[in-house]
């Protein structure tokens, strides 16, 4: 199965078992580990806070929530920054998901490598 390199970049941050249906009229939000399987493709000893496992919970019930998103983001949070790659329609949409991860309480900084299908050079 070929990978995206986006995805193994950010898969090597931390690892994190947490894969949720996408709602209905929202975008597919996932945890990156859970991408592709039980076991990723670089495994990483760091523990993950109680504080990091929720905001990464948080940030992608948020993301999952807002209608006005359409696409597919990754969500992984270690030591409260929270990284989020993937593929939505328009660069608003990226800046939204963005806007709504900022959103959650304990959020120190995010780091977006979202790519929108139209608008990219």
């Amino acid at each position: 199965m070929k990978r995206p390199a986006t995805l193994l970049l950010l898969s090597a941050a931390i690892a994190i078992p947490a894969l949720a249906p996408a709602a209905a009229n929202g975008p597919q939000v996932y945890s990156l580990t859970e991408q592709y399987g039980s076991e990723p493709s670089i495994t990483v000893t760091a523990q993950r806070s109680g504080a990091d496992q929720r905001i990464n919970g948080e940030v992608m019930a948020a993301i999952r929530a807002d209608e006005r998103i359409s696409g597919r983001i990754g969500v992984d949070t270690y030591n409260a920054y929270v990284t989020l790659n993937g593929r939505v329609m328009t660069p608003a949409m990226a800046e939204r998901a963005v806007s709504d991860a900022r959103g959650v309480a304990g959020v120190q900084d995010v780091t977006s490598y979202i790519r929108s299908r139209v608008g990219e050079e």
